[in-house]
């Protein structure tokens, strides 16, 4: 039986599912299987996953088509009806490496570990690299990444521990990586950056992340995590507070100010709200710096820096909302 099972959620990807498939079937380790999680297409996705099937009998590929649910319900599904030791996690709009499956597996049973994590490269439609995040040994290294993807995970871990997706719009990873983190010690990252994360501008994730919504809401992440999250919870608490205030930020920076300068306002005093009753001091963490924490990119460091420093000088909200998009 393979060790590792794929597991792709496909929503009307007839556009992108094949190039994913073909660096799949271009392996060079065939101890795997592919299952793609058709969550409601309306396109012909299911019909070029079927004859990509017919025209590749080498590779193990199982598809299921269910009513949408979002993609939280499909990786959730995939858990499910995994019956590999392994489980790995690729977007239907991105592709691997040649050696991406051999390289994780390899990592994971020499390590013995429960999660592998990995980085990426961040490239346009048309193949161009213009970002390469790799991972270190730092104990930071693991947060930089949380996508779903560039990890492998041990499925009785998962399962064991009850670990799924979140059903949000956004954060849902953010979510997963946080509750399967918090479970075990057993975590190894490795060097390797095999994953090519396609910056594809009509993606779903792309689009909701730039606005606003009821949909996207990031409480529901925020609120999740503050219930769920086990009492021996792995995660040290200045980690957490680090990270929780570095999403914020990341939401208040990319998100909200696409919208008015009133609605930015109303959100970022409600988020930094929400984290002044659970972290009261989260301004004075010494993990706010930019020489800390180790592994992480400057360019975060240096935004979580800028937007405190504007917090502690009362200046965040009348700063930033004058960068709104439709204060302009």
């Amino acid at each position: 039986m393979p060790k590792l099972t794929v597991i792709i959620p496909v929503y009307n990807g007839m556009q992108w599912i094949s190039r994913c498939l073909d660096s799949l079937a271009g392996q060079d380790s065939s101890d795997f299987r592919i299952l793609l999680i058709n969550d409601g297409s309306t396109d012909q996705s299911a019909a070029v996953i079927s004859e990509y099937q017919q025209n590749h009998p080498q590779l193990s590929m199982r598809l299921i088509s269910q009513n949408n649910a979002g993609v939280s319900a499909a990786r959730n599904r995939g858990i499910t009806e995994t019956d590999t030791p392994y489980i790995a996690f690729i977007d239907q709009d991105d592709y691997v490496a040649p050696d991406y499956l051999r390289t994780y597996m390899t990592a994971a049973e020499t390590s013995k570990a429960d999660i592998v994590c990995g980085g990426y490269q961040r490239i346009d439609e048309r193949g161009h690299v213009y970002r390469r995040v790799s991972l270190g040994q730092d104990v930071w290294a693991k947060f930089v990444v949380v996508a779903p993807w560039a990890h492998i995970y041990r499925t009785e871990f998962l399962r064991n521990n009850r670990i799924e997706y979140l059903e949000t719009k956004l954060g849902e990873d953010v979510y997963f990586s946080l509750m399967a983190y918090s479970c075990t010690d057993c975590i190894v990252t490795i060097p390797y950056t095999g994953y090519y994360w396609v910056d594809n501008p009509r993606s779903v994730s792309n689009s909701r992340q730039k606005k606003v919504s009821a949909a996207a809401d990031p409480f529901v992440l925020l609120n999740a995590l503050d219930t769920h999250l086990p009492e021996n919870n792995r995660i040290p608490g200045e980690w957490m507070e680090y990270y929780l205030y570095r999403y914020i930020i990341w939401y208040i920076l990319y998100t909200v100010r696409q919208t008015d300068s009133t609605s930015f306002a109303v959100q970022h005093d409600r988020l930094i709200a929400w984290l002044q009753a659970r972290y009261p001091h989260f301004y004075k963490s010494r993990n706010i710096s930019l020489f800390r924490p180790a592994g992480e990119p400057f360019s975060i460091r240096l935004s979580v820096v800028f937007f405190n420093t504007l917090y502690r000088l009362h200046l965040s909200r009348p700063v930033l909302s004058a960068f709104c998009a439709r204060s302009r």
